[in-house]
This record gives C-alpha cells, structure tokens and sequence, in this order.
C-alpha cells in the first residue's frame, strides 16, 4: 500500500511541467505524460544540478571555437525557451520516448539517463544550477540561522557537487558539497531550532570529515514531532526490541504533530525573489521546487507497522500504534494519510470496532487521490477553443498550484479545491477502487489495468 502510495506521490509531486495536450502529429506516448522526471532532470538532480550544467556555452560570450550544432540549437533554445526551446524540448523528448518503448517496451534508469541527456535537459539543469545559486545567495543575504542552514543544505547535494556556474575550478566544485555539509553540522550542534537539525541529518559529513549532529538531537529538541522519533529509529540498523518500543512509547506519549519540515523549506525558498515572467528561469525554478518535494526523504515507518502486526498483538503495542495511526492522519501531506491507513490495516484485525472510524478515513483518502489526479489533468488542458495549450503558459498554473500547498499544505489544499468545484466523493472515491481494483483498507494486490477515472465523476 505504503510503495503504491509513494508512486502516486511521486507523480502528483514531480510532475512533467511539459505535460500539456499536442497537437495530432505530434509524437507522443501514454506513458511519457506520467513519468515524474520528464523532461525535467531526475528528482535530485535539478535540486543538485551535476558538473555537467557548467559546460553550455554561455550566450554572448567571446567563443574559442566555432559552436557544435547542438550548442548552436541549446543557445538557441535558452535565447528562446517560450517561443522554440520548450516545445523543441517536448519533441525531442516524445521521439527519444518513442524509440525507447518501440526498443524496450519499459521505462528504465538507461532510458532516464537519455532523457536526461538531451539538449532541453541539458538547458534546464544550468538554469537550475543558476536557480540555485541565486537561491543559495539570496538566503545567506537574509542571514537567520534557518536560512543559512537551508543554503548550506542546498549547496551539499545528496549525490555529489553542486557546482554553480561560476565556480572556478574543478577542484572548487569537488569541495564545495563537503565543505558545506560541515557548515550545516556545525550550525545544527549550535542551534536549538529542529529544523537545522532536521537538514543537518539529510546531509551527513563523510566519516572522520566533521562532526556530525547526533540523531537523538532532534527528539530531544523536538518530542513532540514523529517525524524526530521515525528519524532516530531509521537511524538504527537493526533496532532492539527493547528501543523499538521505547520508541513508540514516546510516539505514543508525546507525538502531537508529524513534520518532515519539506513545507518549511519551500515556504523559505517561495518567498525569495521569483522569475518575474513565465520563461526559462521560471520554468528551472518550479522544477527546482517539486524536485526537492520529490527528493525529500521519508522517514521510514516500517520497523512500527512491522511491530503493530506482530502476532499475538500486546495491549500495549496496540493501543501505542493506534494513537500513532491518530497522529499520522493528522498530517498535511497524502502520504502522511496513507501512512496512517496502512497502520490502521494493521489493527483492525485484532480491533474490529475501529472499522468504523477508519473506512470513512479510506473512502476520503481514496477520493482525494482520484481528485488529484483529475485536477492535474485539468491544469494542463489547454483554454476553451485552442487545439493546444502554449509554452509556457502551465507555469502560472503550476505555480498557483504550488503556493496553494505550501500555504494550506497538500491535503488541505486538495481538499479546498474539491469543496470549490462540488466534487462528489463517494463517485471520486468509487473510480479510485474501480482503478485500483481493490479499497484501500482492503489487501494490497496489483493494480487492475481499468482506466482512469473520468472528469465525470469530479462533478463538473
């Protein structure tokens, strides 16, 4: 359940910013449309940008030699991203796609690598990069401690340097990632703000490079958050029985809230200085944006669901994973909802009665997921009368898309939108279990191949 609920989030979170209607000639796949990283970068490499943006050629600079034709269409394409370079890039896209699948038949890390490879990817990772820099600069300007950490974080990279353009050399951008994960473990030791400590355990030192915050930090600081206790015990490799339970114990106990702090960061970088019109740099910032969503870890809930469904079930262990499940449905985030649905799983079994409280929980769940999934489709639909929605003209709609759920968070704001356009959800829910092929509080098994649910059922 938990695995087909982050696919989902994945999608919804990462999506193509591409993704828009063609016209009849054009190439295209059904399954290009829903991988989360095309065109785009993978998740974190737009929120990473590698070495590899630093070698386009600059526009208006002196050359040393006269341009490739690819450099001469990636200028281009930068010059003019609205008018040539975003569809440019959606064509080369839909025809590396379509040789891919008429090869292969599967979407696999080789094909990634190639979408990654074309020239429109090539552009966006340097706008992502200069996205970045700008970012990181901008926060460092601002001086708190929280911002600070943020334009630390950023500049560390979970998969090697992120090298702005302006670095000088090589060896510069090699160090940079380590220089600024020491940066951040140092302002995490320093500081009693979660959030640093939270950033500081995503970006840890490489061994005997620095010292690295202690795991327990952020529970001591922060009891209250599940997010601080699931973090500490992933940070086990194998947890005794006697921690594991302690463990939930304070979960239990204490939690009141669960926040990844992901909400926070976005807020942090929303409110910097944005693209003033649609183009290039705004369309590398929105990818920046849901990259960093989609590449935001999750705590892993696994070592407490795997103890909730432990037979014979203790008293205790249930009554500990219930208030743990009550806690996980009051986050603001659709994962954070399935995470509680799938521990509710776990209990009814030995819990009937609670059936009653949790099947409207999964009807609403299952509503929301078919909802979200109709409404980015409407987002990408081009206006009343027009065969084709123009380049460019998604950001605004993403981008409202984005401020809605950084200011409500993902849940509310689905749920917002919901109430405005009267959807009916118990027909959003029964699509979702027709799509599924099951309920969600009912055994995970495959997917059926029915298809998805239609705008009919949102009411409109």
């Amino acid at each position: 359940m938990l695995a087909a609920g982050l696919v989902l989030a994945a999608v919804l979170v990462g999506l193509a910013l591409r993704w828009r209607e063609r016209p009849a000639s054009a190439v295209a796949t059904a399954a290009a449309p829903m991988l989360p990283s095309q065109p785009m970068a993978s998740a974190a490499s737009a929120a990473s940008p590698s070495t590899s943006a630093a070698s386009l050629p600059a526009l208006g600079g002196a050359a040393s030699a006269p341009l490739t034709a690819s450099e001469a269409r990636r200028a281009r394409m930068r010059a003019d991203w609205c008018g040539y370079g975003a569809d440019e890039h959606l064509r080369e896209s839909d025809e590396l796609m379509a040789r891919i699948e008429a090869a292969q038949g599967t979407i696999g890390p080789d094909a990634l690598a190639a979408l990654n490879a074309t020239d429109g990817a090539r552009v966006l990772e340097q706008a992502a990069a200069e996205v970045q820099a700008r970012w990181v600069a901008a926060l460092r300007r601002q001086g708190d401690p929280r911002s600070r950490a943020l334009a630390e974080y950023l500049l560390a990279g979970r998969d090697g340097p992120a090298q702005a353009p302006a670095a000088r050399s090589a060896t510069e951008a090699a160090e940079a990632p380590a220089a600024a994960r020491a940066r951040l473990q140092a302002l995490a030791r320093s500081s009693t703000d979660p959030m640093i400590t939270a950033l500081a355990l995503q970006r840890p030192c490489a061994v005997g490079a620095c010292e690295n915050v202690e795991p327990a930090q952020w529970s001591r600081l922060e009891p209250q958050n599940l997010q601080a206790w699931l973090t500490l015990l992933g940070t086990r490799a194998k947890a005794r029985e006697d921690e594991q339970a302690y463990v939930m114990e304070r979960m239990a106990t204490q939690g009141a809230y669960s926040n990844s702090y992901e909400r926070d960061a976005q807020r942090l970088l929303m409110a910097l200085p944005q693209a003033a019109s649609p183009g290039l740099q705004g369309e590398a910032e929105l990818h920046f944006l849901t990259s960093l969503a989609a590449s935001w870890p999750l705590a892993r809930l696994s070592p407490v669901s795997l103890a909730c469904r432990r037979q014979p079930p203790a008293a205790d262990t249930l009554a500990r994973c219930e208030a743990i499940a009550q806690r996980l449905w009051q986050r603001d985030d659709l994962i954070g909802r399935l995470q509680a649905l799938q521990m509710s799983r776990a209990l009814l079994e030995a819990r009937p009665a609670e059936r009653a409280v949790w099947e409207p929980r999964a009807r609403e769940a299952e509503a929301v997921q078919a909802w979200m999934q109709l409404d980015q489709e409407r987002l990408m639909q081009p206006p009343e009368g027009q065969a084709v929605i123009a380049a460019c003209t998604v950001q605004a709609r993403w981008r409202e898309v984005l401020q809605e759920r950084v200011k409500l968070g993902e849940w509310a704001a689905a749920r917002q939108r919901m109430q405005a356009a009267g959807a009916d959800e118990a027909a959003l829910a029964a699509a979702w279990q027709q799509q599924a092929g099951r309920k969600l509080l009912d055994p995970v098994s495959a997917p059926s191949a029915t298809p998805a649910p239609s705008a009919a059922a949102a009411g409109r």
